[in-house]
């Protein structure tokens, strides 16, 4: 279709109309806020939370917003009824010091209240705090309620002339009164300390209210006491689930009720002290983000209510690996095509098709521009580019460009173009030897340039090696007045050819050929192992090939190695070997033969250099990239234990140095205690259950086991309650029967979900851990192998409905809430909005991670086979981004039991990190991790590794 002239000029006048009214250029104040994302900070600095209010109720505090501006300050009073009183201030009402104050008049309130505050910033970034005031007092100041287990215990004096007295209270935390909610009463006598009124059969976790009223004979005088709140709880009701992360702990617990708020408490010791570390939450999760590598941290949670119970403290231990997709930490713009990248110092020079780039690498993960050290080519440099360190400060770049430039870098960061020497032919391999630059030239053969006077250097004319035919060379290294040439010759074998250098800038002198077939190479390093020299090469067909330089011998392609698609740039430090290819694959080539993965990094591409624990890669599009390559997880045996105790469906837990077991092996104690040593790289029995017998499932609360088990001589199955304060001789407290085996347990709240086989999930009250109750049965169609929960849902893994949500914030009556997956599941793992899979499809292992943000679309994030032909997974367990697997042979291929490290942080595209497969015959039949330490336990044996 063609454009008319006059319709050209029509489309010109109106952007010339819209360019003119365009406004100024973006200023860096709009800049700056479109930036902003950081929340700002609030505090309340007088009163202090739990403090008594006045009539005349005054708050002060202070906020400040780093990189932006506070925008306004909204504040909320707010008691059972809802919002009393509420403002906002303006930025005008706020100190320049980011000080601020409000007040309110309290007159005719009657309960404790929440001062709520809510900072907002100039991007609409908000930060809320919050304290309690306490009612200030009534009539009957001595009204007091405690609360119990399903129950609260209400006391007071007695009131000078009262001759009656009534309780009102509700369930849901409003304010009680005659003719709303229940009552008790009318009493004659008051209930003193010694004798409270008890009133049982309370539900836990739910906020309810009191009001005491006296009233005189003649019903001319009634006095009222103030409304006091109370949650019933036992110790089980809020204690929380630990999910340890990189850098961080998530702690969780039970959805909460409307009405109240909760604080999470902190402690490095399971005795306490405990510590306030959240302030009041209105939510089910916290994350601990202060909390440090190498610490034991107990947590505990409590309702912000005063005197609430606190719950059963938790462990957890930060998680100490950097989780891969966090490995690309940040990215430096170059003005054009980026062709490669150098290190010297802490500075990095950057070859783009229009200039030598510097940047500043001072802090390895954001490398800085420095845009006035930038040095511009008279011409485009068309690339590739080859950079090689000259030694006393001179840096050589040899271009397809036909130029090979020197530069003087003696002053770091302040590179000084010396002298371009031009080259007949195109090239971009260059390397450095006795003072003296030896380039490879595209079809005309190998060059030389004394650098003895760099201002005045020349290539020289005649080359030192010719080389006939059309050929192009990708590499070229001296090494020990040895040169190495990779080159391809058209329509021939790709080869290393190997010079003598006999004099600096003479004659080569030829050695010898290694031919590697018809392979097209893009990349060559070198590596001495043993006092043999190796050369590895990168192909994008058929990954990185292995060559015996002192032979000669084109070894055979270690599988580590042919499976790596796309193989371009290589770069090796010590015996460490990066390979770049859509991704950075780091092996471990201390035996060039054997590699051993060790990691890889989210997509990478172009060249790359390494300094330290950090790489840096010069992409095509444009760019720097610095990736952290400090070694993820990797298992390393440190001490075992071997006795009776094992089997298949075994489960075992590790809380700081404590590992419990509970094994499946009819012979074997239901549970065993051991002390692990990681020091001393040692595993010490410490305590066994007197009894033998099937023990399935493990969940621990405060010094309360809770396992699913069949006797030995018996054939009917139990849930079982085992005190373990005396871990030597731990004492059976409840014995519940139920009607099927179990596979798996979980402890959520005041209840005990048992994934009963075929009878489905059955939920028992453990709120009296010695008389525990069955609650409910939620049948199922196939035999149900394993649950956990999180958020108020129960997860449920089946062998023939895969994994079903129930909505269980009733326990004696789950929903079904949705399904996210299919298969015969047999174990499930939660992590942060994460949900890991281990199944059976086509009797082969699987894993399948999910992304649970959104129940109502669970989306499937990624399917790796993770076990051969009918090898069953076992343990499971989710840390951060990575997944530990363990896995059983039940099937011919035994060497593909073991355990599975498996990195997930790149969502759509999981990897096995690390597979032990603990000598080629060993099953891990249950797995756990806690901080660097990991607990299998396999073929009859309890061991302990690190994650190193």
């Amino acid at each position: 279709m063609k454009t008319s002239k006059s319709s050209l000029y029509t489309v010109f006048i109106v952007l010339s109309l819209f360019l003119t009214a365009c406004p100024s250029p973006v200023g860096q104040n709009i800049l700056d806020k479109v930036r902003d994302t950081g929340l700002p900070s609030v505090t309340i600095t007088d009163p202090l939370h739990g403090a008594v209010y006045t009539q005349h109720q005054s708050v002060a505090g202070i906020v400040s917003d780093e990189g932006g501006e506070i925008l306004r300050v909204d504040w909320d009073v707010s008691g059972p009824f809802g919002s009393l009183s509420s403002g906002s201030l303006t930025g005008d009402e706020i100190g320049t010091d980011g000080s601020f104050d409000f007040s309110f008049y309290t007159t005719d309130f009657s309960s404790d209240i929440v001062v709520s505050v809510n900072a907002v910033d100039w991007n609409n970034n908000t930060n809320r705090t919050a304290i309690t005031l306490i009612y200030p007092g009534s009539s009957i100041p001595s009204f007091a309620a405690a609360a119990g287990n399903k129950a609260v215990s209400l006391s007071w004096e007695e009131v000078p002339g009262a001759s009656s007295y009534t309780v009102y209270y509700t369930t849901d935390g409003n304010t009680p009164q005659a003719g709303y909610g229940e009552q008790i009463g009318p009493l004659e006598n008051a209930c003193g300390e010694d004798a409270p009124c008890v009133l049982t059969g309370l539900e836990n976790g739910a906020l309810h209210a009191f009001l005491l009223t006296a009233a005189s004979a003649d019903g001319e005088s009634t006095w009222s006491s103030a409304v006091i709140h109370v949650v019933p709880l036992s110790r089980f009701t809020l204690s929380p689930i630990i999910r340890p992360e990189e850098g961080r702990i998530r702690i969780e617990w039970p959805y909460p009720s409307d009405g109240y708020d909760y604080i999470v408490y902190r402690a490095e010791s399971e005795d306490g002290p405990f510590s306030n570390i959240s302030g009041p939450l209105h939510t089910w999760y916290f994350y601990d983000s202060a909390a440090q590598e190498d610490t034991a941290y107990w947590y505990a949670l409590a309702p912000a209510l005063p005197g609430a119970v606190m719950s059963y403290p938790e462990p957890g231990e930060v998680f100490p690996f950097v989780e891969t997709a966090d490995r690309a930490l940040s990215f430096a713009d170059t003005p054009d095509s980026a062709e490669d990248v150098f290190i010297s110092g802490t500075y990095a020079y950057v070859a783009d098709r229009t200039s030598l780039e510097v940047l500043d690498i001072s802090d390895p993960g954001r490398p800085v521009r420095l845009a006035d050290r930038r040095i511009e080519y008279p011409s485009n440099m068309l690339g590739p580019v080859d950079f090689c360190d000259a030694g006393g400060g001179l840096l050589l770049a040899a271009s397809a460009a036909m130029e090979l430039r020197i530069y003087d870098i003696s002053t770091p960061g302040i590179p000084t173009e010396v002298q371009t020497c031009n080259i007949e032919g195109s090239s971009d391999a260059v390397t450095y030897a006795d003072g003296w630059a030896y380039c490879a030239v595209d079809n005309y053969g190998i060059y030389g340039a004394s650098l003895a006077d760099p201002e005045n250097a020349e290539l020289i004319t005649t080359p030192l090696e010719p080389i006939g035919g059309t050929w192009l060379s990708d590499r070229i290294i001296c090494r020990d007045s040895t040169i190495y040439m990779h080159y391809r010759i058209s329509g021939s074998d790709s080869r290393i050819r190997i010079y003598n250098i006999t004099s600096p800038g003479s004659a080569l002198s030829f050695d010898s050929d290694i031919l590697m077939g018809s392979i097209s190479f893009e990349d060559m390093v070198l590596h001495e192992s043993g006092g043999v020299l190796y050369a590895f090469l990168a192909c994008s067909s058929l990954g990185v090939r292995v060559v015996n330089l002192d032979t000669g011998t084109v070894e055979a392609t270690p599988a580590a190695f042919s499976s790596l698609p796309n193989a371009s740039k290589l770069e090796i430090v010590g015996s460490t070997l990066y390979v770049v290819g859509g991704v950075i694959t780091a092996f471990d080539v201390a035996d060039p033969l054997n590699p051993v993965k060790l990691f890889v990094t989210p997509p990478a591409g172009g060249s790359l250099a390494v300094s330290g624990l950090f790489g840096y890669t010069a992409s095509a599009f444009g760019g720097v990239k610095a990736y952290d390559l400090s070694p993820p997880p990797r298992l390393t045996e440190r001490g075992s234990w071997s006795g009776s105790v094992g089997s298949e469906d075994s489960a075992c837990l590790l809380r700081g140095e404590t590992a419990y077991v509970a094994s499946s092996l009819s012979s074997a104690p239901y549970i065993s205690i051991f002390h692990v040593d990681e020091s001393a790289g040692t595993v010490t029995l410490a305590g066994q259950t007197a009894e033998n017998g099937y023990g399935q499932g493990l969940a621990l609360r405060g010094n309360y086991a809770f396992i699913h088990a069949r006797p030995s001589a018996d054939p009917d199955y139990y849930f079982q309650v085992w005190d373990l304060s005396d871990p030597a001789s731990p004492e059976l407290v409840a014995s519940l029967e139920t009607p099927a085996q179990a596979h798996d347990l979980a402890v959520y709240g005041d209840h005990v979900y048992l994934a009963l086989g075929t009878q489905g999930l059955m939920i028992i009250d453990i709120s009296d851990p010695e008389s525990p109750q069955p609650v409910s049965m939620y049948p199922f169609s196939g035999a149900v192998y394993d649950v956990d929960l999180q958020g108020g849902y129960a997860y449920v893994g089946s062998a023939s409905g895969g994994v079903t949500v129930l909505d269980v914030s009733s326990p004696q009556t789950p929903r079904y809430r949705t399904a996210v997956s299919d298969g015969t599941v047999y174990r499930i793992a939660l992590g942060d909005g994460i949900l890991a899979v281990a199944d059976m499809e086509s009797s082969l292992g699987r894993l399948l991670t999910l992304d649970l943000s959104d129940l109502d679309s669970p989306a499937l994030l990624s399917t790796i086979v993770a076990g051969g032909e009918d090898n069953k997974p076992a343990g499971l367990c989710i840390r951060g981004n990575y997944i530990f697997h363990g896995c059983w042979a039940e099937g011919s291929l035994p060497e593909e039991a073991g355990i599975r490290i498996i990195d997930s942080s790149t969502a759509n595209n999981p990897f096995v990190l690390d597979h032990d497969n603990l000598g080629g015959t060993t099953d891990s039949w249950t797995l756990t991790v806690s901080g660097n330490r990991l607990i299998s336990v396999e073929g009859y044996r309890v061991v302990l590794y690190t994650l190193k």
